[in-house]
Parts: structure tokens; sequence; C-alpha cells
């Protein structure tokens, strides 16, 4: 009489993926008698599932699923009696700081000697905090960042300003590892302002 031996399932030591990515992590189980296998585990991070024909592990860990996670991988014949074997191995799932979002700016005009403020808005997906810097502002001009997500560009330029075209780049941070940003450069064009009665 034939005597069903049980399944060999190996360690796999550490596995280290980062949140977003894909997981694609194969299985070298063997069976001596070579009989149809079937997986399963337990303790799978989120995001990821297991193949019970082949034993591989695939998915993506979502962008809040950083954390370390001891996985059981478990693989059974379909010898009389079935036979199974265990091993349990770590994925390390790390964390991915993903870049905030500035609402567009886009090109403005303001007219020359007249107060002109805007607020800029951004946003960020891992709800870390932002901060706020420019370059290319203009003489009197001052972007005040409201810890709040947004902040205050202001400008009243003088009437020597009138014609000019002034670029200006404007950074928001974020405070994540690595830090992140995003950038955008605008322009503000200084006209005159309208005649009261010639409507320009």
């Amino acid at each position: 009489m034939e005597i069903n031996r049980a399944p060999d399932l190996p360690n796999q030591g550490v596995y280290s993926v980062a949140e977003g990515d894909t997981v694609a992590l194969s299985v070298d189980a063997f069976d001596s008698d070579e009989g149809t296998l079937a997986f399963s585990a337990m303790g799978l991070p989120p995001g990821l599932a297991i193949d019970s024909k082949t034993g591989s592990i695939i998915g993506t860990p979502p962008y809040d699923a950083a954390g370390t996670y001891t996985v059981t991988r478990e693989v059974v014949d379909d010898g009389v009696p079935p036979l199974s074997a265990q091993s349990s191995f770590t994925i390390e799932v790390t964390n991915t700081n993903r870049q905030p979002v500035l609402e567009p700016i886009g090109n403005r005009t303001t007219d020359t000697g007249a107060p002109f403020s805007f607020l800029v808005r951004a946003t960020d997906p891992d709800s870390d905090n932002l901060s706020f810097s420019a370059e290319g502002l203009p003489d009197g001009a001052s972007l005040m960042d409201n810890g709040d997500g947004t902040a205050e560009f202001s400008w009243q330029p003088l009437f020597t300003s009138l014609g000019d075209t002034v670029p200006i780049t404007l950074t928001v941070f974020d405070d994540g590892v690595p830090q992140a940003l995003a950038v955008e450069t605008f322009s503000i064009t200084v006209v005159l302002p309208p005649r009261p009665g010639c409507g320009w």
C-alpha cells in the first residue's frame, strides 16, 4: 500500500514591499508524491491574496497598509489521507509618501496701484502637514502661510510696475519621509485700472 507523504513548504524569510507597489511572491512547494496541492494563507497585508492553486501571493498594498505582517502559508495535498505543511514568513509594507496636490493658480492680472490678493490651497493624500514657499516675488509682495494647507498672496504693485509680467514659482512641501512637493509657475501682469465711464 502506497503511503502518502506530506508536501514540503520552505520558509521565505522577510519580503519587503512599498505601499502602492505590486507584489508577486511565488512559492517553491514540493510534493514527492506529485499530488495536486491547494494553498491558503493567514495574516496577509490588505490588498494581497494567495492563489489557491499556485501558492503565489499577489496584489497591491493600499496607501494605509504600512506595517509588519507575519504570514502563515499552508499547503494541503490530495493524498489519502490528505497531509499538509505550513511555513511562516514576514512581509514588511513600507510607507509611500505621496505628493501634495496644489490647486491650480493660473496666470493673473492686477491693476497698478491697487491691492491684490488671492488664496493658495493645497491638500495632501497622506494628511501630512504642508508648508509653502515662493520664488520670484516682486518687491512689496508677500506669501503668508496660514498653517492649514492654505497661503495668502498679497501685493500692491507700484505704478512703476505698469506693464510688467512677473513670473512666480510657488512650491508646497509636505512633512512626510521622504519629503514630497508640488510646484506651479504662474505670472502676474500689471495693467492700468479701467477709467470710470470708459469701460476699460
